[in-house]
């Protein structure tokens, strides 16, 4: 190895202010750099070690096949900051992976990708609050990193709106193979034609897969009726894509019918003068 002294103090502890290696450098200490260290080549630490800003590879060109590795089962990859004070939203760190853009235009390509842990909370003298671990890439001609997807500090795998969970490596010949939606809750069921409506309490919820919702209403309380046809009650949480069909029931074993869905309303065709309505219906959103 070769080592080119461009400026410092030789001694029993010299100090260089520019160095040039020539060969391989390797550590069996400890080291503590607290500026940028750029390497084209091997660097084995065996030690500890604390780098500031390592840059591992060529940085004038994309290079296949860098490496940085922690190889022994004892060792560990640290990202932290060196602010004390983080708050919420803010990165505490990440790992980039990018290369410089290949042409100019709408034909540009840019690989990267990003994993960031952010923040979802403030620090104060006695701890951290939890984090979230956060997933961007790079779009299709995008000029910057979006988020793909996100580790919650609830422990959740959380995606942007119009993204989710992609199933066309399985065979079939759908028109879309994406799962970008679930949802459950609770809704109000209205009064629609009913002429009896005397504080109605209900055990009224929905679920909602991709563009399938089911609706599951139980009246619990109070008293609704009608004297006359065409039932129907409002207020369903979602939009029916046509008329669908369901079962209703007026609390009676033997009383039973159907319920029929267009738009928000859902239509009976059970006509007692008093009811204990009960109904299921499944159909598409709009």
């Amino acid at each position: 190895m070769t080592i080119k002294q461009l400026g410092g103090v030789f001694g029993r502890n010299p100090t260089f202010n520019d160095v040039t290696i020539e060969g391989e450098l390797t550590f069996n200490g400890d080291i503590d750099i607290g500026s940028d260290l750029k390497i084209n080549g091997d660097l084995e630490v065996t030690g500890t070690g604390k780098i500031d800003d390592l840059i591992v590879g060529a940085t004038s060109a994309p290079q296949a096949g860098v490496n940085l590795e922690v190889k022994s089962a004892t060792s560990e990859l640290r990202l932290s900051t060196s602010d004390g004070s983080i708050n919420n939203g803010e990165t505490i760190g990440k790992i980039t992976w990018n290369a410089p853009d290949e042409g100019s235009g709408p034909n540009a390509i840019i690989v990267a990708g990003e994993i960031s842990l952010v923040s979802d909370g403030n620090w104060d003298s006695t701890r951290y609050t939890p984090s979230n671990i956060v997933f961007k890439t790079t779009p299709v001609n995008g000029p910057t990193m979006v988020e793909a997807a996100r580790f919650t500090s609830t422990g959740n795998l959380a995606f942007p709106s119009g993204q989710g969970i992609d199933f066309s490596a399985t065979a079939g010949t759908g028109t879309s193979e994406l799962l970008d939606d679930y949802e459950e809750g609770t809704w109000t069921p209205t009064q629609g034609t009913f002429t009896t409506w005397t504080s109605p309490t209900f055990a009224a919820t929905y679920t909602k897969v991709g563009r399938l919702v089911t609706l599951n209403v139980v009246q619990t309380g109070g008293v609704i009726g009608a004297s006359s046809a065409g039932l129907y009650i409002g207020g369903s949480p979602y939009s029916a894509a046509e008329f669908s069909a369901g079962a209703v029931s007026d609390g009676n074993i033997n009383d039973y019918g159907h319920c029929v869905m267009s738009g928000t309303t859902i239509f009976f065709n059970i006509i007692p003068s008093e009811i204990n309505l009960t109904f299921t219906i499944t159909f598409h959103v709009a």
